[in-house]
Order: C-alpha cells, then structure tokens, then sequence
C-alpha cells in the first residue's frame, strides 16, 4: 500500500524545489521527496543502521567533518557554551532538563556542571555509551516516546540540529510537550529555509543553506514561518528567536505555551557564582563573552575593511572611469584640434581666395570703369553721329526737295520745249529730215532726264547706306 506523502502540516499539493525535496506553499516547508517510516530511523542494529553508532563517522567521512571524538573537545568551546549562554536567559539552574539527540554528551555534561539536573537522550545505544564514557553523564537510550519520564516533569527540552531528522515531528513534539511542566520551553536549533527562496537562487548566490539539503536525514527543513506554525499548533504560541551559532544555515529558538521570564547576564551570573559546582561554568561563560565581544569587534573591523575595500574598489573603478573619460576627451580634444588646425587651413585659403577674389573685383570694377567711360564715349559720339544724321537728313530732304523742283523744272520746261518743238515741227512736217532731228533731239532729252533722276536716287542709297553703317559701328563698338 502507497503512502501519501504530506507535509506535517497535513497538506499534500506539494510542488517540486529540487531532486531531493518537495516544497510546501501552504507552510513554506521543503519535505524530503522519499520520507521513511518512523519505525525504519529507528536503531535495531547499532553497527548497520543509519542513526547507528557510524552515524558520524559516515559524516566525517561523506562531508569532511570532525570526528565525533574531536567534536566532544571543540564543541565544548562554541557550540556548547553558545547554547548554554542562550539557555541561561529562559531558565536557571537548577531546572530540569532533557536534551533529544546528546551525541558525544557534551551539552549534558556544560548544564550538569552549571547546575542543571540535565540527562541526555540517543538512539544509538554505542553514543550513549560514549557519551557516559567521555563525560560521565546519565544518557537514555531509544526514542523518547519509550521512555518512562513523568509527565509535566521537565522545564526544558533540547534539540540541537534533531528536529529536522524527525520522521514524524508532530507526533514526536506532541510526547515532548506532555513532558514539559507549563511554564516548560522547547529550545531548539535547526537549518532555517528562507521562504520562497528558490534552488536556482541559492545556487547562483552559492548559499550556505544548500549543506543542508542532504535529503536522506534532513526530511523536514522549516522557514521561520513554519516553525512557528508548527510550535504554535502544539499550544505553544510563544516563539524567541535567538541568534545561531551558525546563523548563516542555522535558525535557534525558545517555543512555551506561557509568556516567557527571562533572566539578564547579571542575574544568570548571581545564580551560578551561588553554586560552588557552577563557578568554572561561569569563568568559560566570561571566557565566551569576551571572546563574543572581541569576534564582534573583529567582525566590525572586519566589515569596516571590507567597506573600506570595496570603497577603495569602487574609487579605483571611479579613478580607472574617469582616466577613461579623461583619454576619451583628450581623444577628442585631439580630434577638434586637427579639425580647429584643419579648419584654420581652410580659413587661411578662404582668405587668400578672398583676397584674390577682391583683387580679381577691383581689376573687374577698373575694367568697368574704362568700360562706362568708353561707352559714355561711344554715346557720345553716337549722340553727335546721330545729331550729324539728323542733320544730313535734314540735307538729304532738301536736296531731295531741291531735285523734285528741279526735276519738277526740268519736266515743265522739257514739256513746254516739247511743246515748242511740237509747235514748230508742225511748221517743219513737210521736211522729213527736219522731223528726225527733233524726235532724236526729243529722246535725248529724255535720256537726259532719266539720267538726272537715276543719279539723284542713287546719291540718296549711298548717303542712307553710309548711315546705317555708322549706326552698326557705334551699336558694336
């Protein structure tokens, strides 16, 4: 029979994020696509089984890690004294507390030694073992929902980096609070998804975050708003968030179902110079926030030269811009150069064009001067050639006038000789000879006559030919 896979918040439209998870868009949670049953993380073989006693072995194998021997002296120094600090401002000792998941027991062992009536718990009888062995700290064995705890007994209850391994963490957390007296806190670290994050845009910005998705032990990964929801559902409503160790994968919180009392530093640090037990505790606890402070001063100085070097970055980029710009206009300051030198040539041979052109004008304006003065001469001349034409016409017309009187003369006296001659030629009609000699005589005179005439027109052509020429020279010239 196939089960159903869903969210712990009971909703199965799960969309896909990535090869080994699906996302749910009603909590914003990421779920392993393959969940395994609660009964397959249980620990029945502690040599094979994946939650066995090589859990960690396997994990510094695979992924690099420190070996679990070596964790149970580093982590002492940070993570340890980091969630001890955190736990000091919920509760004091000496309240009870039970940690899910001790691993090597040095959590345990830093609340036992502050004063806490802590216990540890694993799945794997080989860490429990370990863990007594290394600190000497009381461990349970097996999963907490088939331990004998009182109900309402515990102040607190611990899961570092466990949450997000529990098959079913409704049901697991639901034993857990039954546990919790009720002023009881959950206090909890586990990877917090940034929702509505996607795969791409994780791996485009190389996140943290992507260490987390190991999909066969990570099967619940919450945002900040599904862890919430989730505590919430369980009556607990009110939710810290704490800053993580790791705070750049890692989210920490505090879950209750009552408003929370918190303690300062000082009060913290009051209670456990009280206990004789507690005062090596208190010394690593100054240890640490000495250290805190300084990482914090360093991680400011940090910043600050990052600032400062990604300012002088940016001014040397300003500085390589600006020398750019400053090639580009001296590029172009070159350019206008040779087009201002160019252009000077060019005015240089307008100018001496001009000049030549203004020589060229003068030397035109002296030839028309000689030339108005030469036609105001012709004019001139041709005013007095016209005045002497008029006047030769004048002439003309009384020569032409005079001709005809005389022509006019001439006609009346060779018609009243021819008259005459006819008079006597009646007297003479009976003498041939006589008769002869005066029609030759007749037609000599009008011979004569003819001639005149042809000789006074022709002297009329020549002196009008002679005028017209003269016209046409002054017209050209």
């Amino acid at each position: 029979m196939t089960r159903t896979l869903s969210c712990w918040c009971g909703n199965t439209s799960l969309g896909s994020f990535s090869i080994g998870y699906l996302r749910c868009g009603a909590c914003e949670t990421l779920v392993a696509a393959q969940m395994p049953a609660v009964q397959d993380v249980l620990v029945q073989d502690d040599e094979r089984d994946f939650y066995g006693k090589h859990y960690f072995d396997r994990l510094s194998k695979e992924f690099g890690q420190p070996s679990l021997q070596e964790r149970s002296r580093s982590d002492m120094a940070e993570r340890c004294l980091h969630w001890l600090s955190g736990l000091l401002k919920y509760k004091l000792p000496p309240a009870r507390v039970l940690e899910l998941g001790s691993a090597h027991g040095g959590f345990v062992a830093m609340m036992r030694w502050t004063g806490f009536d802590a216990t540890g718990l694993d799945v794997s009888p080989g860490l429990c073992d370990l863990a007594r062995q290394t600190f000497n700290v009381p461990i349970l064995t097996g999963p907490v929902e088939s331990q004998t705890i009182p109900p309402q007994t515990l102040d607190v209850v611990a899961l570092m980096d466990v949450l997000e391994h529990l098959p079913d963490p409704v049901g697991t957390m639901r034993h857990c609070a039954s546990l919790l007296k009720p002023d009881g806190i959950f206090y909890i670290q586990t990877p917090i998804y940034i929702e509505g994050k996607t795969l791409e845009e994780m791996e485009s910005e190389n996140d943290a975050f992507l260490q987390q998705l190991k999909a066969d032990q990570h099967l619940f990964l919450f945002s900040r708003s599904s862890v919430a929801l989730f505590f919430e559902r369980l009556g607990f409503k009110h939710v810290n968030f704490e800053p993580a160790i790791f705070s750049f994968y890692d989210m920490a919180l505090v879950a209750g179902r009552q408003p929370f009392v918190t303690f300062t530093e000082q009060e913290a640090g009051a209670r456990l110079e009280s206990q004789v037990s507690s005062r090596l505790t208190l010394a690593l606890l100054d240890l640490s926030h000495r250290f805190q402070k300084l990482n914090a001063h360093s991680e400011a100085v940090s910043r600050e030269s990052e600032e400062r070097e990604r300012g002088l970055h940016e001014l040397t980029a300003v500085i390589k811009a600006r020398d750019a710009r400053i090639g580009e206009v001296e590029r172009v300051a070159e350019e206008r150069l040779a087009s201002l030198e160019a252009l000077n040539a060019m005015t240089e041979e307008i100018r001496r064009e001009a000049e030549k052109r203004e020589r060229g004008l003068h030397e035109l304006t002296a030839i028309i001067g000689v030339r108005d003065a030469r036609i105001a001469e012709v004019e001139r001349m041709a005013e007095e050639r016209l005045a002497s034409l008029k006047a030769m016409h004048v002439h003309a017309e009384e020569i032409r006038r005079e001709s005809e009187k005389q022509l006019q003369e001439k006609e009346i006296h060779t018609a009243l000789h021819v008259d005459a001659l006819r008079e006597s030629g009646e007297k003479e009609r009976a003498t041939h000879t006589s008769l002869g000699e005066s029609l030759v005589r007749e037609d000599e005179l009008r011979k004569e006559i003819l001639k005149f005439k042809c000789e006074t027109i022709l002297d009329f052509i020549k002196r009008k030919i002679r005028t017209r020429k003269s016209r046409t020279d002054a017209t050209g010239s």
